[in-house]
């Protein structure tokens, strides 16, 4: 896997090669980070495969090692990571997050998600003003959106991800697009984190 800041990749040759830490959710063919009610994140990783350089059993003793690490710095079975599979050309492997802050110390990436008031209060600067996703093309300032939709979601990324949240999205920052009531992409070459508020 390759490509996407913020992912932690397997090295060419003897050690790692491309197995990224993004994230996928619903989609059979693109990878995506799926955020879960219960504050638990799920990452499915798609990608190109090449059997030349190595197996599928490498890539998964690979990737829970990895775990394994972070695990035990952490004092507690925070990642997991399920079957890895191959099919026509392409690796699927799917790893679980108790946290978002899991999700973040794992990668290497900012990620948040909480209500916009613990943003907030958490020292992130929300933006100026947000566009609304119900493509009436009006804004909301940072001042309305915390007090009239403080206790909505929101996730806060630097990562170049596909998101898919489990409620409806309300409102996008600069460098989001909006592919569904409930899916976003995170544009390449962002400059600090994007912010994306859901009910």
């Amino acid at each position: 896997f390759s490509g996407r800041a913020g992912k932690i990749a397997l090295v060419t040759g003897a050690l790692f090669t491309a197995f990224c830490m993004s994230a996928c959710a619903g989609s059979t063919d693109v990878t995506t980070t799926v955020l879960n009610r219960d504050g638990s994140v799920r990452s499915i990783i798609i990608d190109s495969f090449d059997k030349d350089y190595y197996k599928v059993e490498e890539l998964e003793s690979m990737a829970g090692s990895r775990a394994d690490e972070y695990n035990g710095l952490k004092g507690a079975d925070s990642v997991k990571v399920g079957k890895v599979s191959e099919k026509e050309g392409k690796v699927t492997a799917e790893l679980s997050f108790d946290s978002w802050e899991d999700y973040a110390g794992f990668n290497g990436v900012t990620f948040f998600v909480g209500t916009v008031k613990e943003a907030r209060d958490a020292g992130y600067e929300i933006p100026e003003s947000l566009d609304s996703a119900d493509g009436s093309g009006s804004v909301i300032s940072a001042f309305d959106l915390v007090n009239e939709h403080g206790d909505n979601h929101v996730v806060i990324t630097d990562e170049t991800v596909r998101l898919k949240t489990f409620s409806k999205i309300l409102y996008s920052g600069e460098g989001v697009t909006l592919l569904s009531s409930k899916e976003a992409e995170v544009n390449e070459g962002i400059e600090g984190p994007v912010y994306l508020v859901f009910k």
